[in-house]
């Protein structure tokens, strides 16, 4: 009794084409392919390693990204102080710390606009019957940094 061998089912693995190929073999250069063809296989082959590696590098750095802590504060701010010929400067140390209360003298019935904090210092915008002023302070020292009168255009 002879028995007819089942036909075998391709897997993922070894997949054949319909010349009975694997897919692996399809990429192997043959000796009757012209040069032609054997460079395009070279080509394709090598964009899909270099595709492979720039998709790895993508992988690491953004593993690397994730897994490194936040940096901290920026480098603190300078003032300076003093005329600008001796250049004398002082540097706030990275975490000074802030005055318990400080008092800004602003100009007579002026009323407040807004206020506006970046890092250690303090913009308070605001107005007068003279016009409009900004004051930015050092809360740090205590000190204005800056008085600048905003000035109404002449009509």
């Amino acid at each position: 009794m002879t028995t007819t061998p089942e036909p075998r089912q391709p897997s993922a693995v070894d997949s054949t084409d319909e010349n009975g190929e694997t897919l692996f073999e399809l990429f192997k250069p043959r000796p009757d392919d012209p040069p032609n063809i054997r460079y395009l296989r070279f080509a394709v082959v090598s964009m899909g390693v270099i595709l492979l590696i720039v998709f790895m590098a993508v992988i690491a750095r953004l593993a690397y990204l994730l897994t490194r802590p936040l940096p901290g504060p920026g480098p603190a701010p300078v003032e300076i102080s003093g005329s600008a010929a001796s250049g004398a400067t002082t540097v706030a140390p990275p975490q000074a710390p802030l005055q318990p209360e400080i008092q800004l003298q602003l100009p007579p019935s002026a009323r407040v606009r807004s206020q506006y904090l970046s890092g250690n210092r303090l913009s308070v915008h605001y107005d007068t019957p003279a016009g409009e002023g900004i004051m930015i302070l050092d809360l740090v020292t205590g000190r204005p940094l800056s008085h600048v009168r905003v000035l109404a255009p002449k009509s």
